[in-house]
């Protein structure tokens, strides 16, 4: 059986202001991979940075952003008990795993964000061949990854995507992240790409990883990171 990790954030604020702002993991974004992967049977446990329950941002509740999967997701008492007793990263095995589905919010600008011990998981899982993805703002991460070299930054010649400059301005947090990721990604030498208009759906694939810009591009990050489970695991059978 095909077996995930779905990884989290544990903050609950972010923000350089005193006053930091309410987030946590953006509900659309667990919530779609999760029930694509209980379509697909796949073995599925939650993660987060420190274990314990997963902080819910809140805005993903609001309206216009509480898709019918959230509610569904919300109701269900499965559901509900993993996101209530996730595992803390340092328990994550990537041996154990087929892959790790990484969803964003803007809590991933805290606890993702310069993170080793998140940034070394992800290249072992990429360097045993195996899917990566991450969405909106989780891939805040792959700005502290490298390639094997140690030190060339992993998204150098890569192509890749995230929570865009513009969209970061839509929600008026460009003053509070850390690191715009696409002019981050840019600064690395990524080959960053992005939807033809704001919010719309994009996601990348470049090797095993696979990104996605934003909220929308959920679905379309989980197909892709589907395909390339099946691909990898095709692989590693022959």
């Amino acid at each position: 059986m095909t077996k995930i990790a779905i990884l989290c954030t544990s903050a609950t604020t972010f923000g350089k202001s005193a006053e930091k702002k309410p987030t946590g993991v953006w509900l659309e974004e667990i919530a779609v991979p999760y029930y694509s992967m209980m379509e697909k049977k796949f073995s599925v446990d939650f993660f987060s940075i420190k274990g314990g329950e997963i902080p819910i941002d809140a805005g993903s509740r609001g309206e216009g952003f509480y898709t019918p999967e959230c509610v569904k997701f919300d109701k269900d008492d499965t559901a509900q008990a993993l996101m209530k007793t996730s595992k803390g990263l340092s328990e994550l095995n990537v041996e154990e795993y087929d892959g790790v589905f990484l969803p964003g919010g803007h809590g991933c600008c805290t606890d993702f964000y310069q993170n080793q011990e998140l940034a070394k998981t992800i290249e072992q899982f990429l360097t045993a061949k195996k899917a990566v993805a991450l969405d909106c703002h989780a891939p805040i991460a792959l700005l502290s990854c490298k390639k094997a070299d140690g030190t060339t930054p992993l998204v150098s010649g890569m192509s890749v995507t995230g929570f865009s400059d513009e969209e970061e301005g839509h929600v008026g947090m460009q003053e509070e992240v850390p690191a715009l990721i696409e002019k981050e990604m840019v600064a690395q030498g990524a080959k960053y790409s992005k939807a033809e208009g704001a919010w719309g759906a994009h996601a990348v694939v470049e090797g095993t990883l696979v990104t996605g810009q934003n909220p929308a591009s959920s679905k379309v990050c989980v197909e892709k990171f589907v395909e390339l489970l099946a691909l990898t695991q095709t692989q590693v059978v022959n």
